[in-house]
């Protein structure tokens, strides 16, 4: 049983002590009983960490890191020169490392999934070496997966992990079904169950995933490592005053402003933005930041650790029959093309550190040149184990690099889906070969990026619009739909609620509308009650006028439940000012809302799904006129329409998640405006007819006419 009571600030030695003769004196005696074990089978121990950078390793001439342990298994084995991630991201990556399959098959296309990969169908290696090969298996550390569930996961003999992504000091754990409260930081924290749990099960073949919550931000450093680089430099990257003239519009915008969870589509397009992007940015001073050294002193208890867990596997008589593995989730920016995080396509974001020790199989000092992939870890393992790879498996083994085979892929896929925390990144397929990389945004009007790796490593000149490039791009463009669909590649990792009927939900004119009641035309006995509104006859038809005390309240139904499933909304209507005409929802608790207004004149279409905003645009002043406004929430995104024609798109990855049966509310707010980024007010107008569609109804933008 895991202690609850940890010491913070552990040394090496103390480290040693703790994990070692402690454990011993409390009766562990497997040292003893693994050094007589058979040794056929290799075990597998694989360290991944949060977010470390491709070069954030001593070996790699960093200027001031030291990492000598993990040098060490650089040293003792090898480095993977050309290593990367499929998508860049903590949890599609992390179950690719699992599964060896793409997010599209795995099924964990962002970090706000809600749910775990499918055991069944995507079986982790542990689940396969556990049943197939004899392994113990033990997972300690985040998972990152499954919403906010700690809760023991199939496959593993020990499990100790914690939710979402965890806190640096005296964290809650949950170790094999029971959540505790433990003392001190958290990397010693896993370093220390890691020895321990090796102590009491070294005897048998095993097989361990040690995920480490560091380095991700906020950076907390363990005691003894804080300020330990203070005052250290690094040099300035040579894309941090990356002009940008080049870049694509929405990145131009991102570094104009970083507006966390809210996308406008207005900001993100060439004709009238609402705020002025730069054609080209001014060179800026360089600074080097408090929090980037931070970053590399939490880095320094990761290799304590290993340090330490090698020490232990040495003493055991285990460390040469172990396949070591040392890996990052993902890169990160250290202000390469003035950015921050990762999700990006560029090296620093889609490379990752990886190194390796197996000295049966990996001569000391090996540097291996091909482009490896998370997706290769898992077939790499089976293949070292004797154990046959389940047939979903779609990343190759690495065994026939480590002998010097030249047979290997020349090129992968990249992909990124819309992650609505950081909705400015738009949906991402690349293909990277060798020598060049071709970017392209499927859901944006935006321009596609192609770069030259081998002349313009730093991918500082985009070639898109080169016309000697341009059979490279047929070449590439090819490359990568021959690579999308080998890997079963989806464009969204929307969720459609197949309980919930699809269709016509609501529909009203108001011809015969008596000016208390409009009748639901639609079947579903969604009628709505109208206060302090007349119904006037116009050149449309009979129509409602709305003015600043009206509203027609829709009252909450199942039928008007748009939760994880596609919604059309459609009316005509002649706008006298600025207002809300249309609202579900209330941003107020946190769930979700959407809303049809207008703004500066301009008919808008914005949805606040559990605090992520989304707003798309209108382009012209529609005061004054009749016009017909349809907008949707598609699969993959936002939709708006005038009179026919598309005038705004924004990306999104999923469906309304945060609904439910919510209060409809024709021409006047309840409350906070439901998008709780624009001013409440209430429509003055008129509207002649109306319809809801709990469905996708890509005809209605022409249904009803102009």
């Amino acid at each position: 049983m895991l202690q609850k009571n940890f010491k913070g600030a552990i040394t090496r030695r103390g480290f040693m002590a703790l994990a070692g003769t402690s454990l011993a004196a409390l009766g562990c005696n497997g040292c003893s009983s693994a050094m007589r074990a058979p040794k056929k089978k290799p075990n597998f121990l694989f360290v991944l960490t949060d977010d470390q950078r491709f070069d954030a390793m001593g070996f790699m001439g960093h200027p001031f890191l030291k990492t000598p342990n993990i040098d060490r298994i650089r040293n003792e084995g090898g480095w993977f020169k050309n290593a990367f991630c499929t998508t860049s991201l903590c949890s599609p990556s992390r179950a690719s490392f699992l599964t060896g399959t793409y997010s599209s098959r795995h099924g964990i296309m962002a970090n706000d999934m809600g749910f775990d990969f499918d055991f069944e169908k995507t079986p982790s290696y542990h689940q396969v070496l556990r049943e197939k090969g004899g392994y113990q298996s033990a997972y300690i550390g985040k998972w990152h997966m499954g919403g906010h569930s700690d809760n023991p996961r199939p496959g593993f003999d020990y499990w100790l992990s914690f939710k979402d992504q965890g806190v640096y000091i005296d964290p809650t754990l949950n170790e094999n079904g029971r959540q505790f409260q433990a003392k001190g930081y958290i990397t010693d924290i896993l370093n220390e169950a890691a020895a321990k749990w090796l102590d009491e099960n070294g005897s048998s073949p095993f097989c361990m995933y040690l995920s480490h919550k560091a380095v991700h931000g906020p950076f907390i450093a363990a005691d003894r490592h804080k300020g330990v680089y203070k005052g250290k430099q690094l040099a300035e990257p040579v894309s941090y005053n990356d002009p940008m003239t080049s870049k694509p519009l929405w990145q131009r915008a991102l570094v104009k402003e970083w507006v966390k969870d809210s996308y406008r589509s207005r900001d993100y397009r060439k004709e009238n933005p609402a705020r002025h992007i730069p054609v080209s940015y001014p060179k800026r001073d360089y600074k080097f930041e408090e929090f980037q050294r931070e970053y590399y002193e939490a880095i320094l208890a990761v290799d304590d650790g290993l340090g330490a867990i090698m020490d232990k596997l040495e003493a055991m008589g285990r460390l040469d029959n172990t396949v070591i593995v040392f890996a990052g989730d993902n890169g990160y920016f250290m202000g390469e093309h003035r950015m921050g995080d990762k999700r990006c396509a560029y090296e620093e974001s889609i490379r990752i550190p990886m190194v390796i020790r197996y000295p049966k199989l990996v001569k000391p000092g090996t540097t291996i040149e091909q482009m490896v992939l998370n997706v290769d870890l898992a077939p790499t393992f089976y293949e070292l184990a004797g154990v046959e790879a389940p047939s979903c498996v779609q990343g190759e083994s690495m065994v026939r690099l480590f002998k010097n085979s030249k047979d290997w892929r020349k090129s992968f896929l990249y992909t990124y889906w819309v992650d609505l925390n950081y909705p400015q990144y738009p949906r991402t397929v690349a293909v990277r070969t060798e020598d060049f990389k071709l970017v392209t945004y499927p859901d944006t009007d935006d321009i596609s990026e192609l770069y030259n790796l081998k002349k313009d490593p730093y991918e500082m000149d985009n070639l898109i619009a080169e016309p000697a490039y341009r059979e490279k791009i047929v070449q590439l463009q090819k490359e990568l739909d021959r690579l999308v669909s080998e890997t079963d590649y989806k464009e969204s990792y929307a969720v459609l609620d197949k309980t919930k009927k699809q269709g016509l939900m609501l529909k009203y004119d108001f011809e015969n509308c008596d000016g208390k009641t409009v009748k639901d035309l639609s079947g579903n006995s969604n009628n709505g009650n109208i206060s302090n509104a007349d119904i006037v006859t116009t050149e449309k038809g009979a129509a409602l006028r709305c003015s600043p005390q009206t509203s027609v309240i829709v009252e909450q139904s199942s039928s008007l439940d748009t939760s994880n499933c596609p919604l059309s909304v459609g009316l005509r209507f002649k706008a006298e000012s600025d207002g809300t005409i249309l609202s579900q929802g209330d941003a107020r608790k946190g769930a979700g809302a959407w809303s049809l207004f207008v703004e500066d004149g301009v008919p808008c279409f914005g949805v606040n799904d559990g605090g992520r905003i989304a707003v798309a645009d209108g382009m012209e002043s529609c005061l004054g006129k009749w016009i017909h406004l349809a907008a949707t929430v598609n699969f993959d995104k936002l939709e708006m329409f005038v009179d026919g024609k598309k005038v705004a798109s924004v990306p999104r990855g999923r469906y309304l998640k945060f609904f439910g049966s919510k209060t409809l509310t024709i021409g006047r707010e309840q409350g906070k405006q439901v998008l709780g980024m624009i001013p409440a007010g209430s429509f003055k107008g008129l509207i002649s007819d109306l319809v809801f569609y709990r469905q996708y109804k890509s005809d209605l933008a022409k249904s009803i006419g102009s």
